[in-house]
């Protein structure tokens, strides 16, 4: 299972809004921001055939869990989900490259075995709770009402990946 599935967490970062470089805290996604994002995420693992088997937005960072044969094809794939959701983002406000949404790297894990697996994706759904409070109560609201929703219609079962 090592080889198949990964779990990988995006950073926003915030910038300059002239040369897109590093310039402090990260940016913080709106509730409206979120959705956007998460939708976005979906729609390019669709589009590009990326397995994701779970993906949760909070305002400053994103984890996700998608399957990838390699380390190679897991930074592919993180690339793509990168670009269109910054793409989105940036016309979403009127921004234009080079202005940055996410840092250059992305933390990942090998995800082991199926308990392994399990575990990672209870993470990974239940991750704003483990924010809330630093961020509030609105994120707890933005999962439920908007990212929840689209996360159980946009990831794939668990069981289609092993088949």
């Amino acid at each position: 299972m090592a080889r198949h599935v990964r779990h990988a967490q995006l950073t926003s970062i915030r910038t300059d809004g002239e040369l897109g470089i590093e310039a402090g805290a990260p940016t913080v996604l709106s509730p409206a921001d979120q959705t956007v994002t998460v939708r976005e995420i979906i729609s390019a693992c669709k589009r590009h055939q990326i397995p994701l088997l779970a993906v949760n937005v909070l305002p400053d960072h994103v984890h996700m869990i998608v399957s990838a044969p390699s380390e190679t094809e897991l930074t592919e794939h993180v690339r793509k989900i990168k670009g269109s959701s910054a793409s989105t983002l940036r016309a979403e406000h009127g921004l234009r490259s080079p202005h940055h949404v996410w840092a250059r790297k992305f933390n990942r894990r090998a995800i082991r075995n199926e308990e392994s697996l399990q575990q990672m994706i209870a993470y990974v759904l239940n991750n704003h709770l483990k924010h809330a409070e630093r961020w509030g109560q609105t994120v707890v609201t933005t999962w439920e009402e908007r990212i929840r929703p689209l996360v159980e219609a946009g990831c794939v079962d668990v069981a289609q990946i092993f088949r």
